[in-house]
């Protein structure tokens, strides 16, 4: 059960942090307030959804490194390491999106808010592919 809501988790994850970055982009090119309020909110969301894989793996983990092949240990930890530097940067980009969200409830978004936010994501998601690769080493050796 775990297994399944890690992996799915993962994946819904991902979907909307793939989309929040397509729409932050798009709101960019097209200078667009209400989408760059969209995406500052969606990111916010793919925080939220990134803590049901990211704790539900701990006894995963556990059960992982216990029953499974001595060769998995060191590739799960290479994936859980790589996650914390993806619940890092969505941290940042959560805190980030949550306090411009605040502090310009009745303005416009600053011209630096998007850019600055696509940044950031572009370094979650390679941490996110080489998350992505160790976890499908790990899957072929279990």
């Amino acid at each position: 059960m775990l297994k399944i809501l890690h992996i799915w988790g993962s994946y819904a994850f991902i979907g909307l942090f793939l989309f929040s970055v397509m729409l932050s982009a798009y709101s960019l090119a097209k200078k667009r307030e209400d989408l760059a309020r969209f995406s500052a909110w969606s990111f916010l969301a793919c925080f939220v959804l990134l803590l049901l894989p990211y704790f539900g793996a701990f006894a995963l983990k556990t059960t992982i490194i216990s029953q499974g092949p001595a060769v998995a240990a060191p590739i799960l930890e290479k994936h859980h390491n790589m996650s914390k530097f993806v619940l890092t940067g969505v941290i940042l980009m959560a805190v980030s999106s949550g306090i411009a969200l605040q502090r310009f409830k009745d303005k416009p978004l600053p011209n630096w808010f998007l850019p600055n936010m696509l940044f950031l994501s572009f370094m979650v998601l390679a941490f996110i592919m080489r998350s992505l690769a160790n976890a499908y080493r790990l899957a072929a050796n279990l």
